[in-house]
């Protein structure tokens, strides 16, 4: 193989991994389990539709979170 190829197969290997996902979302609410874990509760708006498809695939996998209070300006 040469190298030429080898960095084709890269790229496209970057490029079909989604690192993160932005969205705009009102939390709406968080639970505390029995098992000592948190639930929260997300409000998605319509048109973050391609988000949430994508968030769908993500089901029971470990996630990274950040979250900024867009309400602070």
């Amino acid at each position: 193989m040469e190298l030429g190829e080898d960095a084709t197969q890269n790229e496209v290997y970057l490029a079909t991994q989604v690192k993160a996902i932005e969205f705009e979302a009102e939390l709406r609410q968080i639970r505390s389990m029995a098992d000592h874990t948190y639930n929260v509760t997300l409000n998605v708006p319509e048109y973050c539709l391609p988000q949430v498809k994508e968030l769908l695939g993500w089901l029971m996998n470990e996630v990274r979170v950040a979250i900024i209070n867009a309400d602070t300006g």
